[in-house]
């Protein structure tokens, strides 16, 4: 059985940023699907996973032009 096909549920479940953000980078660093939700008992798909990981590109992105604005805005 697949990560994928182990947590499959049709119940949306809202996590904070913080945490979604922690199940990425411990996904990231070698953890499966399967470990995390067995140590901390929630279910993740490798598309919900996708969609995290998307979702973070365009937070950097969106952090990263609000950085250099404020920058340049500063040296007004």
């Amino acid at each position: 059985m697949t990560d994928e096909e182990h947590f499959t549920t049709n119940i949306a479940i809202h996590y904070t940023p913080e945490f979604k953000q922690a199940w990425v980078d411990l996904h990231e660093k070698g953890h499966s699907f399967k470990e995390l939700h067995e140590e901390y008992g929630t279910a993740v798909t490798n598309e919900q996973f996708k969609q995290l990981q998307k979702e973070n590109r365009r937070l950097r992105e969106e952090l990263n032009i609000l950085t250099r604005t404020a920058v340049l805005l500063a040296k007004r």
